[in-house]
């Protein structure tokens, strides 16, 4: 199941619009939980300050970083762009694009991984065992 969280901090306006946008996205405001959802999730779309980049590149997921400020997030948002770590997204299209290419990324490596033929091997090959 798909789920959408949006951690949107002490910005309680932010907050309001989202839940105003959508029943479709679960909101919180400030959280001290913030690794635990990290590591519940796929995606991550957040800034490129320095300490949210390091807490995301540690858990590998896919970090979108969207409109990063010039400046120091610019440069953190280019270097982990240029290192593999980060895709910079500069419009809602542009995030749409990133999540897209990793859904299918990730479905053809679940395909990848798929074997429908195994519950008749396995079962053939015990009918096999027991009939010699």
């Amino acid at each position: 199941k798909t789920r959408f969280v949006a951690i949107t901090g002490r910005n309680k306006k932010l907050a309001l619009e989202l839940q105003n946008m959508s029943s479709a996205v679960e909101v919180y405001g400030f959280t001290e939980k913030i690794a635990e959802f990290m590591h519940g999730a796929d995606i991550i779309i957040s800034k490129a300050g320095g300490l949210t980049a390091a807490e995301t590149i540690t858990t590998k997921l896919t970090y979108i970083i969207y409109r990063p400020l010039p400046g120091q997030e610019e440069a953190n948002a280019e270097y982990l762009k240029s290192a593999g770590a980060a895709d910079i997204a500069k419009t809602p299209e542009d995030v749409l694009n990133i999540i897209e290419a990793y859904w299918n990324e990730t479905s053809c490596e679940i395909l990848n991984l798929a074997k429908p033929e195994a519950a008749k091997n396995i079962v053939k090959t015990v009918i096999d065992r027991l009939e010699s």
